[in-house]
């Protein structure tokens, strides 16, 4: 792990210089994170609210793993609704009933959606149990999803 994370400090650290080189020349920082992240450090001067190089790091970590823990609660999120037709069909309805078929999503609008908070419930529910035990069920989930399923005939003639 030490190894692994030495390495991906040396690469982010390298990513992070050369951006803070090309600032400093006036060459655009880019419109992505690291960019948007090192130019407001550098705009923030030399005092106290200056992030250390090592912070850019932590943070870029930060974002990096968050996001692939978002995709990866996005992508079991989708397995299921897909298993549960009937499901994606209520929050669908939920949506649509909330917000119309060109409704603006709000802030305030959101809580009114009932299969959110049913889906968000469930899944704070589900960090009580130990990470062995999700990534069980994840297997589980990804196994029933990959499973051939029967066509209409097979399962009349059964």
């Amino acid at each position: 792990m030490k190894q692994i994370n030495g390495e991906i400090e040396g690469i982010l650290r390298g990513m992070i210089e050369k951006r803070e080189r090309a600032i400093e020349k006036g060459e655009a920082s880019g419109n992505d994170l690291l960019g948007l992240l090192l130019q407001s450090n550098m705009d923030s001067g030399t005092g106290s609210l200056r992030m250390s190089t090592e912070d850019v790091i932590e943070e870029c970590k930060l974002f990096y793993f968050a996001g692939m823990e978002t995709t990866s609660v996005l992508l079991t999120w989708t397995l299921v609704l897909s298993m549960h037709p009937e499901w994606q069909h209520r929050a669908r309805e939920d949506v649509l009933g909330v917000f119309g078929k060109d409704g603006r999503p709000s802030f305030d609008s959101l809580s009114r959606l009932k299969m959110a908070s049913f889906f968000l419930k469930f899944r704070s529910s589900t960090k009580k149990y130990k990470s062995v035990e999700t990534q069980q069920i994840r297997r589980k989930i990804v196994h029933v999803c990959l499973k051939p399923r029967s066509t209409a005939n097979e399962s009349n003639d059964a």
